[in-house]
């Protein structure tokens, strides 16, 4: 190791990967491909069913990853998801 070597750290606040796992759970549970879909398709009602919501639901994560934690700790804040973490050793 040199001397200009920057030892590492671990970062508290989520990375891009959980972002995307927050974005991917949105998505699916607002339908929205299927909305783009049919709005693509020249639809006339460009909403295809009702959104689901994520306030008072529960969220299971697999998996005690920094991911599953980052996820579960901004779905509870933000949304006030209850939270369950499965946890295999």
């Amino acid at each position: 190791m040199t001397d200009d070597a920057k030892p590492t750290t671990v970062k508290k606040e989520p990375d891009s990967t959980t972002q995307q796992a927050i974005t991917l759970t949105l998505t699916l549970a607002r339908r929205i491909a299927d909305d783009d879909a049919a709005t693509k398709a020249g639809l006339d009602q460009w909403q295809t069913g009702l959104a689901t919501g994520h306030a008072g639901k529960t969220l299971a994560i697999a998996g005690l990853s920094r991911i599953g934690v980052h996820g579960g700790k901004i779905m509870h804040t933000a949304f006030g998801m209850r939270v369950i973490l499965e946890v295999r050793i």
